[in-house]
Formats: C-alpha cells, sequence, structure tokens
C-alpha cells in the first residue's frame, strides 16, 4: 500500500532553504508513522520516508537546486551634483533584462 502526502518535486535556486527532515511530518496523510531520511546526489535533494510497517511503501519526493543567477540591467553607477534629481524608485525598470520580475 502507498504512503501519500502532499509533497511533491520541486526546483528551487541555491539561497533558498532546504526543508530538514525534522519539520517534515512523522506520519502520512493515513496515519501511517514512520521515519524520512535525505539524499543528495549532484544538487538533487531526496527525501524518504520509510514507514515503520513494512506493509507500505516508502514515499520520496526531490528537490533540485539550481544556481543563482544575477540580474541584468543596463543602469550604471554615477556621480552627479547634489542639486540634480534622483530618478524616482517608480520610475525603475521592475524587470530585468532576462525577463526577471522584481521589486
Amino acid at each position: 500500500v502507498d504512503t501519500v502526502f502532499t509533497y511533491t518535486d520541486s526546483s528551487v535556486c541555491d539561497v533558498t532553504e532546504l526543508p530538514e527532515v525534522s519539520t517534515l511530518d512523522s506520519q502520512d496523510n493515513n496515519g501511517v508513522v514512520g521515519t524520512w531520511s535525505v539524499s543528495e546526489v549532484d544538487d538533487v535533494y531526496t527525501y524518504i520516508f520509510t514507514p515503520a510497517d513494512n506493509c507500505y511503501n516508502e514515499f520520496n519526493f526531490s528537490v533540485t537546486v539550481s544556481d543563482s543567477v544575477d540580474t541584468v540591467f543596463n543602469y550604471v553607477d554615477s556621480s552627479v551634483c547634489d542639486a540634480a534629481e534622483l530618478p524616482a524608485v517608480t520610475n525603475l525598470n521592475t524587470q530585468d533584462n532576462n525577463g526577471v520580475d522584481g521589486t
């Protein structure tokens, strides 16, 4: 019999905190109790739930970690005199040259 969780495979960037096994549910959606372990191969973290009752199947989900990418804008550092008007934040682009949205 399969164990059932709402955890799904996902991808995150390398600045994201990965879940600790101690924070994952200790029983599945049907009340099956077990323990979690995690293994990592080539930036893919596989979380494995092993049921205490061997009548149930293991459950696993993976988190793939990718390198962060720098945002790119055409803005450059500059110096101005103290009488110059600075650009309003609301006038700056909210999307970089690669289509990444932000504030």
